[in-house]
């Protein structure tokens, strides 16, 4: 397998990770605490074992991002947290799209 294809490969993960998270963020905030509560049944809130902790860190990998963000914004009104878990999510995909970008760049510019 050549380098070249390797890199699409590790591109390819990269962006779906940040897909995955910018997507569960925006269901986050269209359907609020329903997906904060599937979130939470998927996750261990004190793991005991290696296990738990494995999913654990799978899903915050996979989906974290979203609910920890609108966990730090439940204190505020209904009103309030949507508006800035909108503006979150705008930060978040310009975020998204310049790291993917600059990975990129380093991957294909710098190694090849």
């Amino acid at each position: 397998m050549a380098l070249k294809e390797i890199f699409d490969i590790i591109l390819g993960l990269i962006g779906l990770l940040l897909s995955a998270q910018f997507a569960f963020a925006l269901t986050i905030l269209l359907l609020g605490n329903m997906m904060l509560d599937y979130y939470e049944w998927g996750t261990y809130e004190k793991p005991a074992n290696l296990m738990q902790k494995i999913v654990n860190v799978i899903m915050g990998l996979i989906i974290g991002i979203g609910p920890y963000f609108y966990k730090k914004f439940l204190r505020y009104n209904w009103f309030l947290r949507k508006l800035m878990m909108l503006g979150f999510l705008l930060i978040m995909g310009i975020l998204s799209i310049l790291v993917y970008q600059i990975i990129k760049w380093a991957l294909f510019s710098l190694i090849l």
